[in-house]
């Protein structure tokens, strides 16, 4: 929004879906059959829908705005909305986006884990017209010329844990913060994984020793402490295991949209 205003981002979306009632009705005439428009979300990507929340979590009015007309005057555009590639929280994830959006537009989205990205996206979409990455065999840089570069950017920390090691991380947390957390084993591997909150009055346990190939939830602070996550490979003597996690306390602005679903027409 430092290049453009609510009002042209709306405009442009007027247009963006006039564009695709054309493109539909043109296939219609064509085929003879009815159908509705795609989206796919790559949430690994650093200018994509989650990070561009966390830059402007307070223009949450315009992403109103922008739903509501899309609900109102263009209902039968939008078949699908795939959140691809979701390497975090998927709890959290959906506190974000829905309470911005209607329930009609809701009922259509589904947040895919990165694991289930290819299979899922190969359901709707042939490979020669899904890049590389994302599970199909088109070349990478016909779809995002920038693709490498996201990558290095995508959230997320990525560790090393080694057979027979342990590893921890720890988030202080004030009362009533909320935090995120999701862990991500790479190759099909797993990991013993726990978390507990500790503060003056002793440790709770949140999430109790289990081996994961994957795992997200949310904890809420009650008092000031330290969440701390463990990662625990001392049952591999052989095989390392990477992995992908984000513990990150939520936004204020999220925090506080489960007390405001509505949208601004």
């Amino acid at each position: 929004f430092s290049v453009i205003s609510e009002d042209d981002l709306l405009l442009f979306q007027i247009y963006l879906n006039e564009w695709r009632m054309c493109q539909l009705e043109e296939h219609a005439r064509k085929t003879g059959e009815l159908c509705g428009v795609l989206i796919v979300q790559d949430m690994f990507a650093p200018d994509g829908l989650l990070n561009a929340w966390r830059k402007q979590g307070n223009k949450a009015t315009v992403m109103r705005r922008v739903t509501g007309m899309m609900d109102e005057h263009y209902p039968g555009i939008m078949e699908k909305v795939l959140l691809v590639n979701a390497p975090w929280a998927l709890h959290a994830l959906t506190k974000v986006v829905t309470p911005l959006l209607p329930p009609r537009i809701v009922q259509k989205i589904q947040i895919i884990p990165v694991d289930q990205t290819p299979t899922r996206l190969l359901e709707f979409i042939c490979p020669e017209k899904l890049p590389s990455f994302l599970g199909g065999n088109a070349e990478n840089e016909e779809f995002v010329p920038a693709r490498a570069a996201a990558l290095l950017a995508r959230p997320g920390t990525e560790v090393s844990i080694k057979a027979g090691c342990i590893e921890e991380c720890s988030l202080s947390l004030e009362a009533n913060d909320e935090a995120t957390c999701s862990v991500f084993v790479e190759g099909g591997l797993d990991i013993m994984l726990d978390c507990c909150f500790v503060n003056g009055e002793g440790k709770e346990e949140i999430v109790p020793p289990a081996r994961v190939i994957e795992k997200d939830f949310n904890f809420t602070a009650m008092k000031k402490g330290e969440l701390m996550l463990r990662f625990d490979n001392t049952y591999s003597w052989v095989k390392p295991k990477t992995i992908r996690y984000e513990l990150a306390k939520l936004p204020d602005e999220v925090q506080r949209a489960d007390g405001d679903a509505g949208y601004a027409g």
